[in-house]
């Protein structure tokens, strides 16, 4: 599982190098991926060099939050390799994972709404565009978390009670 993750964020970080290449070698390509992904290719957009900086924050935000997230399965499955399975670590990192989701989930919905301000709100009066989108994929997401959350909770609280009754035999 620690190879996957690790694939996981080696293509992470190959696509983080093409989101910082293609503004400056490939503009009407980064154009056309802005134009497609946020706006369904149908509305005009505006990138002056303010909402550039807030796509590039924005994106530079979402990327830490996917790398700690992976950090975190990361020593999840690190502890499980070493036979720490039901330990209370175990739990708080399970735990810790379903925050980083639940961070993410929300992530995702204000993350596209942002980008779509920071592209159109240059366009002429009457043409900038506010979008909030809440889809399956979010939905999805948001069942992960909480089973995640649940489940680590779960986790520690079982460790808990299996060290008392430990302690009392």
């Amino acid at each position: 599982m620690k190879m996957l993750v690790t694939a996981i964020a080696a293509l992470l970080v190959v696509s983080a190098i093409y989101v910082i290449w293609q503004p400056f070698f490939d503009w009407p390509g980064f154009r056309a991926t802005i134009q497609e992904h946020l706006m369904a290719g149908s509305w005009q957009m505006t990138i002056t060099p303010f909402g550039m900086a807030g796509l590039i924050i924005l994106a530079t935000a979402n990327f830490l939050l996917i790398f700690g997230g992976l950090a975190t399965v990361w020593r999840l499955f690190d502890g499980f390799e070493k036979g720490n399975v039901f330990t209370a670590e175990s739990g708080m990192l399970l735990w810790r994972s379903g925050q980083f989701a639940l961070a993410g989930a929300i992530s995702m919905i204000l993350s596209r709404t942002v980008a779509i301000l920071l592209v159109t709100y240059a366009n002429p009066p009457g043409q900038g565009i506010l979008a909030i989108s809440f889809g399956t994929t979010e939905a999805m997401l948001l069942v992960v978390c909480g089973l995640l959350l649940v489940m680590g909770q779960v986790m520690m609280i079982a460790t808990e009670i299996e060290a008392e009754n430990r302690s009392i035999i």
